[in-house]
């Protein structure tokens, strides 16, 4: 990620912005023609300030997982970009250049042990230097998110979208939703729908069949055999443009050795 300086000034005090053009993964091929993102590879975004920090601080913000998309529509050069517009992948990539330009390359966070269970608190990461993933294939269309895949258990032709930010955001509202409102909403339950409605949101059209409705009614109805659906999930994964956040960790109790993804959480704001 390459880093500038931008000087404000007032009579009384000084100082240089500091500003980073975040790369995107999905070099901005997916986005529509006339999008501001339209084959854009990479954004230019400023470190937060004392406006970010309120807008942080607000409790109900940070709730309804609005707090993080204002932040960066109020941090982003370009003002024209809508925040919740960018795919997973790309967002991901701001928001760790937002925390790069704002507090440094040095990330601490409580880790537990795959091995032994202890919780290493303050673990020290490095968001330096971050290998990233472009998109590896090309969409159907120029311009369209929208890729193709060959189910290998039906033979059914797929065509899918990579989740927005805004696909993301709602379908952990339902998630949440469910759970205040459904008794004995246990965490295995969640993590099924959790699934269930993102392949239903992914899913553009089944041999050349783009009603939505009959779409969902294959995922409801459990007409999709899990060899198929396991794959696609796979598939949409190994495709999908990202920033890699996994890094070597080492237990202070055990001293074994693993990798870990870098947790992000409303603690990654703050220092």
């Amino acid at each position: 990620m390459e880093q500038t300086n931008q000087v404000t000034q007032q009579p009384f005090f000084q100082y240089k912005t500091t500003i980073i053009d975040a790369p995107l993964p999905s070099l901005g091929k997916i986005y529509p023609f006339g999008s501001p993102l339209n084959k854009k590879e990479s954004v230019s975004i400023r470190e937060m300030g004392t406006k970010e920090e309120d807008i942080l601080s607000t409790l109900s913000l940070m709730r309804g997982g609005k707090a993080v998309d204002m932040v960066l529509k109020n941090c982003i050069l370009e003002k024209e970009i809508e925040p919740d517009k960018l795919v997973i992948g790309d967002r991901n990539s701001l928001v760790i250049a937002l925390v790069l330009a704002s507090y440094g390359s040095s990330y601490n966070a409580d880790v537990s042990c795959p091995y032994c269970g202890e919780i290493n608190s303050k673990y020290e990461f490095s968001l330096s230097r971050l290998p990233i993933k472009n998109l590896p294939v090309e969409p159907v269309k120029e311009g369209e998110n929208e890729f193709k895949y060959i189910l290998p258990r039906s033979a059914a032709e797929i065509t899918f979208k990579l989740l927005l930010s805004e696909d993301d955001r709602e379908i952990n509202e339902i998630v949440e939703k469910l759970k205040k409102t459904t008794t004995n909403y246990t965490k295995e339950a969640a993590i099924e729908q959790n699934s269930s409605f993102r392949l239903k949101k992914q899913i553009l059209s089944i041999n050349g069949e783009r009603d939505r409705n009959k779409i969902t009614s294959v995922i409801d109805n459990n007409l999709l055999p899990i060899l198929d659906s396991t794959s696609l999930r796979n598939y949409i994964d190994e495709i999908s443009p990202k920033i890699d956040t996994t890094q070597e960790f080492k237990c202070r109790e055990c001293s074994k050795v693993n990798k870990v993804n870098i947790p992000i959480s409303a603690e990654f704001f703050w220092r």
